[in-house]
């Protein structure tokens, strides 16, 4: 029977558990109405036909340019079952005896730059007394929100790595609506309210760059996934472009390779056909682990290279452990993925101290790491 009430009412009814929610904050803003369409995949004329409708009742004002907020004034006795159904976790004894469970979903759990994340987290849950579900979305956007939507009947929190920061995960768009405890790693997600910890991309790359122009390299090369989807890599292409803007270079896009995956058989093969194409290339910056390996291993099979393995910069060390056994000498980005989790889970329990808060973005610093060996 549910499923036959009008979307307008349906929305109507979720509009006014957010006014009963939010009714003694002031300044809160009721979701636009792009997210609204998104969360209830729903079209614009039927947002505006319920925004309409819970205007005409008096309970919100529409500022244009602004956005909708609720009507201070306005008597919502009339609302009050749809208030939100009080949480056991707000009975301060329940808190004290329930164990409280964390769900983690990461993009692949296999790099070392995913495991310190692990780290930190369990880490910090532990010393709080929380439990830990561990999930892969295995790069997989529609297996992403399917892991979402199965963890919250088990999970009092999350923390998520979005696949792809460009589009709404439609479900980490309800929880932020209801402003579930829940930090994004990396990808900050448009529009979408939510705590977020990522490493300082731009600034790592800049420096990478800036490295090699001040050697006198003038044709730095990059090799990258496709940065489209993903904002950690956008943010390191903006750096390196302002880098070259810093000292003069224009920036030249038949240096950047950006058709590579984690899983492309033929990466080698496609990197060594960019090195004859563009033979002009004195260094090389790769954007993620896997790419810089190829990259390395290409240019072993090259051997009218206009730089060495020293002269390529990898974001994400793998190695740094077992550096001094490694043939080469390989500069990196070193991004501290444990201080990440760590600080992600502290930010879950800031939100439990307070959930009202003005949600924050943290920014980790990264270490540009170039040395080599005696």
């Amino acid at each position: 029977m549910y499923n036959r009430v009008p979307l307008y009412v349906k929305l109507k009814e979720y509009i006014y558990g957010l006014i009963c929610e939010n009714h003694d904050r002031p300044d809160y803003k009721l979701p636009s109405e792009n997210m609204l369409c998104a969360t209830f995949s729903v079209s614009r004329i039927t947002v505006k036909k319920a925004l309409a409708s819970v205007e005409e009742e008096g309970y919100i004002t529409r500022v244009k340019g602004s956005g909708t907020y609720i009507r201070q004034s306005a008597d919502i006795s009339r609302l009050a079952k749809y208030a939100p159904t009080p949480d056991v976790n707000d009975n301060d004894s329940y808190k004290i005896t329930k164990k409280r469970t964390l769900g983690l979903i990461l993009p692949d759990i296999n790099s070392r730059y995913a495991l310190q994340i692990i780290s930190g987290v369990q880490e910090k849950a532990a010393a709080a007394g929380w439990d830990v579900i561990l999930a892969s979305a295995m790069f997989d956007s529609e297996k992403e929100e399917e892991t979402v939507r199965k963890l919250l009947s088990s999970v009092d929190a999350l923390i998520i790595s979005p696949i792809d920061y460009s589009i709404y995960n439609k479900e980490i768009l309800k929880l932020s609506l209801k402003r579930f405890p829940m930090v994004v790693l990396d990808n900050t997600l448009k529009g979408i309210d939510t705590d977020a910890v990522a490493s300082d991309n731009k600034k790592a790359s800049f420096d990478a760059t800036a490295y090699f122009l001040n050697l006198g390299k003038r044709n730095i090369a990059v090799v990258t996934q496709p940065t489209h989807k993903v904002l950690t890599l956008l943010e390191r292409l903006s750096g390196y472009r302002q880098a070259l803007e810093a000292y003069g270079l224009p920036f030249n896009p038949n240096l950047v390779m950006e058709t590579l995956n984690n899983y492309d058989v033929n990466a080698i093969n496609k990197i060594c056909a960019f090195y004859d194409a563009m033979p002009q290339i004195d260094a090389l910056i790769a954007f993620n682990y896997e790419t810089g390996v190829n990259a390395i291993r290409a240019a072993m099979q090259r051997t009218q290279l206009c730089f060495t393995t020293n002269e390529i910069v990898i974001f994400d060390e793998e190695f740094e452990e077992i550096y001094d056994f490694l043939k080469f000498d390989i500069n990196y980005i070193k991004q501290d993925a444990k201080k990440i989790g760590v600080v992600a889970f502290e930010l879950i329990l800031e939100h439990f101290s307070d959930p009202t808060r003005l949600r924050k973005r943290i920014i980790i610093k990264s270490e540009f790491v170039t040395h080599k060996k005696q």
